[in-house]
């Protein structure tokens, strides 16, 4: 018993193996964080992207996509559930509409779609829920960035 409550009091104290944060990629952004209306002791497999941005001038170069891969790539190896939800935001004019960013995150990496209301999104992701695409040399430079 004892040595069960000791394994049980390390597991807690375990470093997060995906921390929330921010990855940044020359005029792109990604936020990973704890899904807030999750009870702290189920956040544990969980994690929410919070923020894909990417700068008007840096759009349909692949940051977004390696940002994304390396994410996904992170959950994958580590069995963490991904959720996001897809806003089309009515300040900038978006390089795709709301339906057109759920297809793409469905379509690259796995999303399905778990409600949808007007302009809203929300999606999930299962870890290894689709085959990602070969690493390429910006998805690594962001790996060695993070590590």
């Amino acid at each position: 018993m004892d040595g069960l409550m000791k394994s049980k009091a390390a597991l807690l104290r375990a470093p997060d193996p995906m921390p929330p944060g921010r990855i940044e990629l020359n005029g792109a952004m990604l936020e990973i964080g704890h899904c807030a209306l999750v009870p702290p002791k189920m956040r544990g497999k969980l994690r929410e992207i919070v923020g894909l941005i990417v700068s008007p001038g840096a759009r349909q170069e692949g940051r977004a996509s390696a940002l994304m891969r390396e994410v996904c790539g992170q959950a994958d190896a580590h069995g963490i559930v991904l959720v996001l939800t897809v806003v089309a935001d009515p300040f900038s004019a978006p390089a795709m509409s709301a339906p057109e960013l759920a297809g793409w995150y469905s379509r690259r990496f796995g999303f399905k779609g778990i409600e949808s209301s007007g302009t809203t999104v929300l999606m999930a992701r299962e870890p290894n829920a689709a085959v990602l695409p070969a690493p390429t040399v910006m998805a690594a430079a962001i790996s060695q960035a993070m590590h």
